[in-house]
């Protein structure tokens, strides 16, 4: 005996019904797909630390008391850094007496020193030069202010003032031009290392509120 039976067909209100329920799922499948890719993404909260200053190619991370140090000036007189303890200093560093971005460094302090003198300010500059030579150079360009001689430079390596430096072509260790404004309580309150030495005079200045 043949099967001569055909499938049945589904009733016009069960089909209506069945294309609802797959346009329904179909509709939510996007609804959630685009609520994944659009979603708020937390990569964690960036943290600024408001305490520290940037002022110039180093950063003054932190506040920092100084370790007192004695070396001879330019007239082989000792001199200690906690002998001006009650008054601000700004102690800048030069690779030599004599060289011409030096003496613009040295004239600049010279120029601004009786207006720093006047507010109890002292001038101090460091170098590795010997006595000697320092005391040409302050002669010659009427310089003030002590003039400290580092020849070891024990105190510049401390106080990251030495380091590599290259001219044409050719690497050599040797004082990077720097300076340090320290307050009455030998804390420092401003640090330069690797300035140019006409921006060292203008940041040492700006730094004490002038």
């Amino acid at each position: 005996m043949s099967d001569n039976s055909t499938p049945q067909s589904i009733p016009a209100n069960n089909r209506l019904v069945l294309l609802g329920t797959l346009l329904v799922g179909i509709i939510s499948t996007f609804v959630v797909l685009y609520a994944l890719t659009n979603r708020p993404r937390n990569f964690g909260t960036p943290t600024v630390d408001l305490s520290q200053e940037y002022t110039g190619v180093q950063a003054l991370t932190t506040p920092r008391t100084v370790k007192d140090f004695t070396l001879v000036d330019e007239t082989n007189t000792p001199v200690s850094l906690s002998d001006f303890r009650g008054k601000k200093v700004v102690l800048f560093a030069y690779p030599k007496a004599g060289t011409s971005g030096c003496t613009t460094q040295a004239c600049g302090f010279r120029d601004q020193f009786p207006k720093m003198e006047a507010n109890g300010v002292v001038v101090l500059g460091i170098s590795p030069d010997a006595p000697k030579d320092q005391k040409k150079w302050a002669v010659k360009e009427g310089l003030q202010y002590n003039l400290l001689c580092d020849t070891d430079h024990q105190v510049l390596e401390a106080w990251g003032a030495w380091g590599e430096k290259s001219m044409y072509g050719k690497k050599y260790m040797g004082v990077v031009r720097s300076h340090w404004v320290i307050d009455e309580h030998g804390v420092v309150i401003d640090e330069q290392l690797g300035v140019s030495a006409t921006e060292s005079v203008e940041k040492a200045v700006k730094s004490l509120g002038w």
